[in-house]
């Protein structure tokens, strides 16, 4: 399977999903149906169920609930969301927190200097399920990292890893200066969202 880059059980139904971040060496002959594209450098989020939501059972269901990439791609899916309706900076190679559900795009490296991270929304339930939306984006080259999402003070903790990280970067030609403005050289950071 593709590396798992998070478990986490929805605080609401108790379902489990596992953000799988991508697996560039998988050949045409090993896909499956939870591993659905050869050379997956974008990754894809599976949803568990146990049988009739029960925790006590000894069986579960599974499902693809996003297939990451460029909603462009035939390859790519979003719960059966309008993909012409999905944001152009969908998640690639996702990490999972789940409040009602945030997917945080990290390990973006596709050499595109306007695609940046970001930590999206989209719905787990609803008819709006498989909606990605950004909520919001990191410097270029960074990764966006490890979001804490707290329910009850309505606030996030993001860590922005490696800000200025791209082809030809060095100390005297910075890409980025984040979280200076206009001068020094980029440094990593925790920053806090507040409402």
């Amino acid at each position: 399977m593709d590396r798992p880059g998070d478990v986490q059980p929805s605080p609401t139904s108790g379902r489990l999903f596992v953000a799988l971040t991508n697996n560039t060496n998988r050949s045409p002959e090993q896909i499956d149906e939870a591993n659905p594209r050869a050379n997956d450098k974008y990754g894809h989020i599976l949803e568990l169920r146990e049988r009739d939501d029960d925790p006590t059972g000894v069986q579960f269901w599974w499902k693809l609930i996003l297939i990451a990439g460029d909603p462009q791609d035939p390859t790519t899916y979003f719960a059966g969301y309008n993909k012409s309706q999905v944001s152009r900076s969908v998640p690639g190679q996702p990490g999972l927190r789940l409040g009602r559900q945030h997917v945080d795009r990290h390990g973006w490296h596709a050499g595109e200097l306007d695609a940046c991270d970001g930590l999206f929304f989209m719905p787990a339930r609803s008819n709006e399920k498989g909606h990605v939306q950004p909520f919001l984006s990191v410097p270029v080259g960074a990764e966006c990292s490890g979001p804490v999402i707290s329910m009850e003070t309505n606030t996030i903790l993001v860590a922005v890893q490696h800000p200025g990280e791209v082809d030809g970067a060095t100390a005297s030609n910075v890409v980025s200066h984040f979280p200076y403005k206009g001068d020094g050289q980029p440094r990593p950071s925790v920053i806090h969202v507040f409402k």
